[in-house]
């Protein structure tokens, strides 16, 4: 593959760093892409940071130097989403929404700035919407009144399905081990916003404006960021250094277009 010829898009937990511990050759490997003047975006699941804050996250682990504009999250396609259903009449258009939210302040500003106002009472109010992301101090409370409003016909927007995402301690939830309490509950799939929804990938390139000849997607997670790149018809490269390897090809059924054990082994086939 010559990735001179490339754009890439790359994960960040379990690719660029775990918890708050760099993975050794991310850092190395992003340099390299700028030194060329290759185009890059960190496509990101996490909901939890605005683009500043995971611009200045991924800078103190690292040692990069990245700025905001270098990031494309779920919540951004959230935000296209819910623009996108208004038209087709599956949610309010004309301000009079209500939400209800499961998620830090970066995705209830998103929804707010959709034309929502958010309430945390569903007992009485009609909720149309039910937004979830990962929260890290989300009580049984909030999965309960989620399910509730879900139960009563609100529309279920999930931010991204990873349901465990690595740490230095190990692998903990993610937000999409909240999505599935609220499914046990109410038997109602959600509307997935990040990866593996492909929308995630188009819009990413649109604003590096690439087209997806050109792209690559670099990750760790065969079931969001490769089963993205496929979905989207990308190439992609897995690199071993987070949640799943390639002796998980055969259980999950996806594959990517290269798999490297790191970034050692990636800088080395460099063309």
């Amino acid at each position: 593959m010559n990735f001179e010829d490339k754009v890439f898009l790359i994960d960040l937990d379990g690719t660029m760093y775990r918890g708050e511990e760099p993975i050794a050759g991310a850092k190395e490997f992003v340099e390299q892409l700028q030194n060329k003047g290759i185009p890059y975006l960190f496509v990101t699941n996490n909901a939890m940071r605005n683009p500043a804050h995971a611009a200045a996250n991924l800078n103190q682990i690292t040692g990069l130097s990245v700025t905001a504009e270098h990031f494309y999250t779920s919540v951004e396609t959230l935000k296209y989403i819910l623009e996108a259903d208004k038209p087709a009449g599956h949610i309010p258009s004309d301000g009079s929404g209500i939400a209800y939210v499961i998620g830090t302040n970066y995705v209830h500003d998103a929804v707010t700035d959709a034309g929502f106002s958010i309430t945390t009472d569903v007992d009485n109010n009609e909720i149309a919407i039910v937004v979830v992301g990962l929260d890290q101090s989300v009580t049984y409370q909030q999965l309960m009144d989620a399910s509730i409003a879900v139960q009563n016909g609100a529309r279920f927007y999930l931010t991204n399905p990873d349901v465990q995402f690595p740490s230095v301690r190990g692998y903990v939830p993610g937000a999409g081990a909240l999505g599935k309490v609220i499914t046990a509950a109410t038997r109602v799939e959600p509307i997935v916003c990040g990866k593996p929804n492909a929308l995630i990938i188009e819009g990413a390139l649109a604003k590096l404006g690439a087209n997806k000849a050109q792209a690559v997607f670099l990750g760790d997670n065969l079931m969001t960021d490769i089963s993205a790149a496929v979905n989207a018809g990308i190439d992609s490269i897995m690199i071993e250094t987070g949640v799943h390897n390639r002796t998980d090809f055969k259980i999950y059924g996806v594959e990517p277009t290269m798999v490297v054990e790191d970034y050692e082994t990636l800088l080395s086939t460099w063309q």
